[in-house]
Formats: C-alpha cells, sequence, structure tokens
C-alpha cells in the first residue's frame, strides 16, 4: 500500500464528514464535457483549446498536503477516494478563463489530482490555461513547504473531439519518469560549443548555427520541461507553452514541416511591423 493510499485511510473518517457538510455527491459522475469549434478543434468547457498538460509537484510533506486538500472546498475527493477533483466552484468561483460556467451538476472538473509512493504529487488538466490558472492558485493554497511545483509535460499536439473522448493521462504521462531538466543538458552543450570557438566571432556564429537547427527540429509529442515560477515568475512558462500550441496549431492545419523557427520567425517580423 502506498504512502498516499495509508495517510488517506487514517483521514478518510474526517475527509467523509467534511464531504458530506460540502454536500458533494461522489457517486455521480465527474463533470467535465467538451466542444467542438467550427475548426474541428476540441475545446473545453470553459472555452480553452483542449491541449492536455501535467504539472509535477514534489510531496514533501505528505500529512500537510492533505491538511491543506480538505481545507478547500473546490478539492473533493473522488468516488473511489483516492483522487482529488479539482472544481470550478467555492475558492474558485472568482478564477476567469474563457467561459464562466458554475451551473454545472455536479460542479465542472477544472483538474485531478493524483500521488504514488516516490513522493510525487500531480495535477492532470486540459489545456494550458488551466494549468497557468492553477499554478498561481495553488501557490496560494498549498504551503511551499508541503509540495513544491517541480516540472511540467505538454501533449503537442492537439485533438479531434472522439480522440480527446478517448484521452487518458496515464497512457501518454509517465509519472514514474526520473525528470532531467532539458535546460542543464542545454547549458552543458552550450559550454561544450563556447570551448570549441577560437575566438567570439566563432563562438557566436557556433550558437547561432546550434540555435537555428535547435528551433527547426521537430517537437517531440510529449514535452517535458522545469517549472521555475519561484525565481521566474509565471511569464516564462505561458511564452513555451503558448509557443507550443501554436506550432500545434499550424499542425493541425495540415502545416506539418512548420517548427518552433517558424513561429519566432513571424513573432519577429510581426514585432517589426508594430
Amino acid at each position: 500500500m502506498s504512502w498516499g493510499i495509508r495517510i488517506l485511510n487514517k483521514k478518510l473518517r474526517t475527509l467523509r464528514q467534511k464531504e458530506r457538510e460540502r454536500k458533494l455527491q461522489h457517486d455521480q459522475p465527474a463533470s467535465t464535457p467538451l466542444t467542438v469549434g467550427s475548426d474541428d478543434i476540441c475545446y473545453t468547457a470553459t472555452g480553452e483549446i483542449f491541449q492536455p498538460i501535467r504539472l509535477y509537484y514534489e510531496a514533501l510533506k505528505p500529512a500537510k498536503i492533505f491538511n491543506a486538500f480538505s481545507k478547500l472546498k473546490c478539492l473533493a475527493l473522488d468516488k473511489d477516494q483516492i483522487h482529488w477533483n479539482w472544481l470550478y466552484s467555492g475558492e474558485t468561483s472568482h478564477l476567469k478563463f474563457r467561459k464562466r460556467v458554475l451551473d454545472f451538476k455536479p460542479p465542472l472538473v477544472l483538474g485531478v489530482f493524483s500521488f504514488d509512493q516516490e513522493r510525487k504529487l500531480w495535477l492532470d488538466l486540459f489545456s494550458i490555461e488551466r494549468a497557468l490558472t492553477a499554478i498561481t492558485f495553488f501557490d496560494k493554497h498549498l504551503p511551499r513547504h508541503a509540495a513544491k511545483l517541480w516540472y511540467f509535460s505538454v501533449i503537442n499536439r492537439l485533438f479531434s473531439l472522439d480522440d480527446a473522448q478517448q484521452f487518458d493521462p496515464a497512457q501518454h504521462f509517465n509519472a514514474a519518469m526520473e525528470f532531467c531538466d532539458p535546460a542543464e543538458a542545454l547549458t552543458a552543450q552550450l559550454l561544450a560549443l563556447s570551448e570549441q570557438a577560437r575566438d567570439e566571432n566563432e563562438k557566436m556564429e557556433l550558437l547561432q548555427h546550434f540555435f537555428a537547427q535547435r528551433n527547426a527540429a521537430p517537437t517531440q509529442d510529449v514535452e517535458h520541461g522545469a517549472i521555475r515560477f519561484y525565481d521566474e515568475g509565471l511569464t516564462p512558462l505561458q511564452i513555451i507553452l503558448n509557443t507550443r500550441q501554436q506550432v500545434a496549431w499550424q499542425h493541425w492545419k495540415g502545416n506539418a514541416s512548420y517548427t518552433r523557427s517558424d513561429y519566432l520567425q513571424e513573432l519577429a517580423e510581426h514585432v517589426k511591423l508594430r
């Protein structure tokens, strides 16, 4: 039995009472409706493009995490009493998405928290906007000394309604993966290139060639990256995820060879025209 389940069992009686007080019916199906746009792309009920993403946390103090969860009206145990549904109700009612949908019965599920025995906590969400909102929301409600933001995994493609309805996070995201920060590998590569250069001009040429090749490389189906929210804020992550979505959008439209390099070039030209 995993550490998360053991802790859950100890707190189960209290949590059940709190759930009864909230009058949430956990035996009802989760409310996660999806829609399709005129472009045949799947959208969430709150209006964002359906693009699954998972946020990982280091679960430093599991007991404090469960205590924090049990105090939030917007979190509810699922019917199996293993996962926690993050609901669009209670403390999240003020959150702004492209569409406000607060009248679902049971409440709309924005995301789902899960635990494993390796002291990992993760939150599965169906849009990058929800992920960015979740980061700032739970930074206020989940103590950093109990759970620390770690890294993300994102699906680099868009979905039809049929594909989205069949999507299972467990089949696409690997919770057992040993995360290696891509930025650290990139730093090592840049240092190696710098050491090869005979002077500053050659160094600049090598670096320009390296980044041109890197940005022109095909995107991975599932991409991972560190979350540096505590040091850098949300903007760098927002740029990374929005860039991936723009590339995925072009692929959906049939531009299979479109890369980050193309997007960055278009962005630079747009800035020049302003």
